[in-house]
């Protein structure tokens, strides 16, 4: 008769340590890629999705500009001037007025701001001033102009004061420091011929 045993045989505890080893390979590779996705998001959530949204913002905003001689599209390499019709929620009704909704650095050239003026009547104009990115280190907006052929190239400029038309696209460079180091986010938004 048998007596019973005590303890684990040499194949028993090389299959446990195998099995333990895979085990950790699995959990290491699976927090490494959990570190990653988490730095990742951290750099991502700051002020790159700032810049992300201030350009999806400029980019609807250009999109819906709207032919206006009070006030005509213009800008250099630092802001632009886009008139717009500005929807107002007042009580007891919303109301469309003619605007523009201008972006430029701010008063301390760190920011980049979203001024939306609206003319309700000659005497009463309303502005309001809306920080869309902090710590602006670079912003470059220049003009695309076609000239009189669909054909021709796209000429840019560093400034549009064509009052009577809009220029054909808009380039949009957005860029900030953070981290130590320099992130920029561009867009190109091209506008229909009005």
């Amino acid at each position: 008769m048998r007596g019973s045993r005590k303890g684990f045989t040499l194949l028993e505890m090389v299959i446990a340590v195998a099995l333990v080893c895979v085990m950790a390979v699995v959990l290491a590779g699976a927090f490494d890629a959990g570190l990653r996705i988490w730095e990742r998001a951290r750099r991502f959530g700051g002020r790159e999705t700032e810049m992300v949204i201030a350009l999806q913002t400029m980019q609807k905003d250009l999109r819906n500009a709207t032919p206006c001689r009070l006030a005509p599209f213009r800008g250099d390499e630092s802001r632009v001037d886009i008139p717009s019709v500005v929807r107002l929620s007042e009580p007891p009704t919303a109301r469309e007025y003619m605007g523009v909704i201008r972006y430029e650095r701010g008063a301390n050239g760190s920011t980049l701001d979203r001024v939306t003026t609206v003319y309700r009547q000659p005497e009463a104009v309303t502005e309001s001033r809306e920080t869309m990115v902090s710590s602006v280190d670079k912003l470059a907006i220049s003009f695309g102009d076609r000239g009189e052929g669909d054909r021709t190239p796209v000429v840019w400029n560093g400034r549009w004061d064509n009052p009577s038309n809009f220029p054909a696209a808009v380039r949009i460079v957005i860029g900030v420091r953070e981290h130590g180091e320099h992130v920029e986010q561009r867009r190109v938004v091209v506008l229909s011929r009005r």
